[in-house]
């Protein structure tokens, strides 16, 4: 018989849970390897039943089917394409799920008051949710996770269930480090700063440059950096110390690492997350703090109030001078990438400082604080108009004539040459004043002004465009030509700017994990 081909090198291609992901060929020893790794940590049996929260192209779910079909354990799928949130509970009562694989917010989810016992909130203590009774091991990816969650988390589960969390590159298949609760030799202090990302998975290695985390997959390879800092603490574990993509240039030019201070804005009472973030141009950077409630907070009006001058009290000679927020915006919970992973790009910026919220209670929306910025905008645009519509017949006379054109024709006419004295002075407002109100995390600064450009050309080039066509004659071909290359063209080029601008993703560096 012919001789069997060797497995080629690349078993799987696996996707980093960074903004932009990032593809990872990982082979089949590497696969084994991992697996093998996590069969001694999670100690898997044939009758465990395992339940993927991710979707299907996560690492979570890409490299850890192997967990439930090489240890002849069953894997719970969804009906449709993924889980939703609501579902998880009930999927994992239904089908007495024993291993459940998901994020920090999904994992936080399992807090939810709804599952506490009757009258378990009311008496003031934590007891297992019931629907959860069936889980014996809860491991936890995709971004940090606080000490103080993992270990209410743990109070929620069923006495000898474990709470496994995990930092799980791609590059190491999903097998980097992993903590829980009984490696600490005792209780720690403010366990709400501390994200533990604990020792090496089996054949795993782990080791710090210049604050740095680099990781040796299982099996061996070469060091891999992972774009996340850590440190080495006296009791043996490693420390979660921040992401190297997150880190803030101030205004004098020296670096911030948020991952402090964020730790240090959740020691307060009525701060569950938190995510610092800069805003301004790079001569004035002022920093943001996005705040979310606990997620067992009874409400939005519940727990302790928050405000900058709390929070900023609450930091002061914990954090440097220059690392303390001069802004706050209070959400009902941070936005996530698909990965589970706090999106630092799509958090919302900041309200302008007179303006009114909307909404009312403590996380009310932010959303409306730019109302006030809007309806200023509109004023000015309306006097602007009007003298674009006196000076069109003095700049160009006769273009907007309309003798001799029937009703309703010459109504509707007259509509669009008011529509283009608008547009005109909206975009004169738009070149002055707009380009601050489009700075977006991740988007470079090239990419912005040009579509900053792009938007005020398409505004300001209908009035002058229209009233030189309707003057020229049809037959007047160097005029013809002028005009398409002086406004046609342009317009077009202008339009594809703001759809780039649009539809790119922010950026992110190639070397960050997802861990």
């Amino acid at each position: 018989p012919p001789a069997r081909p060797a497995h080629p090198a690349t078993a799987a291609v696996l996707f980093t849970g960074t903004a932009v992901p990032r593809p990872v060929p990982v082979g089949h020893a590497l696969l084994l390897a991992a697996h093998e790794a996590w069969a001694q940590v999670a100690r898997l049996t044939p009758e465990d039943r395992h339940l993927f929260t991710g979707g299907a192209d996560l690492t979570a779910f890409a490299a850890g089917w192997t967990r439930a079909l090489c240890s002849g354990a069953a894997l719970v799928l969804p009906e449709g394409t993924a889980w939703t949130p609501g579902e998880i509970p009930d999927a994992v009562a239904e089908h007495e799920v024993s291993v459940l694989h998901t994020d920090p917010a999904g994992a936080l989810r399992l807090l939810d008051r709804s599952l506490d016992p009757a009258g378990a909130a009311r008496r003031g203590r934590r007891e297992p949710a019931p629907r959860l009774s069936a889980l014996r091991l809860l491991t936890v990816t995709g971004d940090r996770l606080h000490l103080d969650q993992q270990t209410t988390l743990h109070d929620r589960l069923r006495p000898g269930a474990r709470v496994l969390n995990v930092y799980a590159p791609a590059e190491t298949a999903g097998a980097g480090t992993w903590f829980e609760l009984p490696q600490l030799p005792r209780p720690l202090d403010e366990p709400e700063r501390l994200a533990l990302l604990g020792t090496p998975f089996p054949g795993s290695r782990a080791e710090l440059r210049a604050g740095e985390l680099l990781l040796t997959p299982p099996g061996g390879a070469d060091p891999l950096p992972t774009g996340d800092l850590a440190v080495l603490r006296p009791d043996g574990l490693l420390e979660f110390a921040g992401r190297l993509r997150d880190r803030i240039t101030l205004a004098d030019g020296s670096p911030l690492d948020p991952h402090p201070v964020e730790s240090v804005l959740r020691t307060h009472p009525g701060v569950g997350a938190a995510v610092l973030a800069p805003v301004g141009s790079r001569r004035n950077t002022r920093l943001v703090a996005y705040v979310a409630p606990p997620p067992d907070e009874p409400g939005p009006d519940g727990g302790a109030p928050v405000d900058v001058e709390g929070l900023r009290d609450h930091l002061a000679g914990r954090v440097p001078e220059a690392g303390s927020p001069v802004r706050l915006v209070r959400l009902r919970t941070l936005p996530r990438t698909r990965a589970g992973q706090e999106d630092r790009a799509a958090v919302p910026r900041p309200p302008d400082p007179g303006a009114r919220p909307a909404g009312s209670g403590k996380y009310g929306s932010p959303a409306g604080g730019e109302t006030p910025g809007c309806f200023g905008f509109g004023c000015a645009a309306v006097p602007l108009a009007v003298l674009a519509l006196f000076a069109t017949d003095l700049i160009w006379p006769g273009s907007t004539d309309l003798t001799g054109v029937p009703g309703p024709w010459s109504f509707l006419f007259s509509v669009l040459y008011f529509f283009e004295c608008a547009a005109f002075a909206a975009g004169l407002l738009f070149l002055f004043a707009g380009r601050s109100r489009m700075r977006r995390p991740g988007t470079g600064r090239r990419l912005t002004t040009a579509a900053h450009l792009a938007v005020a050309y398409l505004l300001l080039a209908w009035w002058p465009q229209d009233n030189l066509y309707r003057l020229a004659a049809k037959q007047d071909w160097p005029r013809q030509a002028a005009l398409v290359y002086t406004f046609n063209i342009p317009l077009m080029i202008a339009g594809f700017i703001v759809a780039v601008y649009l539809t790119r993703r922010p950026a992110a560096p190639p070397s960050g994990s997802d861990g």
